[in-house]
């Protein structure tokens, strides 16, 4: 027979052994747990590069001014347009058209630098109007010109942005010295005719 305090002291290590494993386990699973979990990337870490489209750098007055600006533009263009087609190429209707056209150019290239939502044109659903006269066309035309300027005269008395300013400015030249003045020899039986004569751009 083995003394009882030997048999004590193996099952004493006995004991001690099983402890120290099952704390081994106990890390072990922790260990794990923890490398297995995936941390969700929070919002902060996803900054977009650039603005939202029509998320404009603009204040609000300067962005819708713009936009109605191109709108009146449109509308030239597609009024010039029906003109022609009801009373043929005929000055000075058919080399302002594309004018017209190039104003909405200059605009768009500011429309893009800003940020600003370039608007759906309207002026394609409408129905065009028709006149009895070509000097009728001319005299609304005349009318339109003179909107037109006074139009940017007002958006230059707020607009600060130098490049704006410029397109704005020149815009409204262009309406006041070179359009209105051939409309209004138009509406006279002055300046009409058949083709783009000599023209001028802008």
């Amino acid at each position: 027979m083995r003394p009882t305090g030997f048999i004590q002291c193996v099952a004493a290590f006995a004991l001690m052994a099983t402890v120290v494993a099952a704390a081994a386990c106990s890390a072990s699973d922790t260990s794990t747990a923890d490398t297995s979990t995936v941390v969700a990337p929070t919002a902060a870490t996803s900054t977009p590069d650039t603005l939202p489209a029509g998320t404009s750098t603009l204040d609000q007055r300067t962005a819708k001014a713009l936009v109605t600006a191109l709108n009146d533009e449109r509308r030239a263009e597609s009024s010039y347009a029906a003109v022609i087609r009801q009373f043929g190429s005929v000055r000075p209707f058919s080399h302002i058209v594309g004018a017209e056209r190039q104003h909405q150019e200059l605009l768009l290239t500011l429309f893009a630098k800003y940020n600003v939502a370039v608007p759906a044109d309207a002026n394609d659903q409408t129905t065009p109007v028709e006149y009895a006269t070509l000097r009728d066309a001319c005299s609304a035309a005349v009318r339109a010109e003179q909107a037109n300027a006074a139009m940017y005269d007002e958006f230059l008395s707020y607009t600060t942005e130098a490049d704006i300013r410029a397109v704005f400015t020149q815009l409204r030249d262009n309406s006041r010295n070179k359009h209105l003045p051939a409309f209004e020899r138009c509406s006279t039986g002055a300046g009409t005719g058949q083709g783009r004569g000599q023209g001028f751009r802008n």
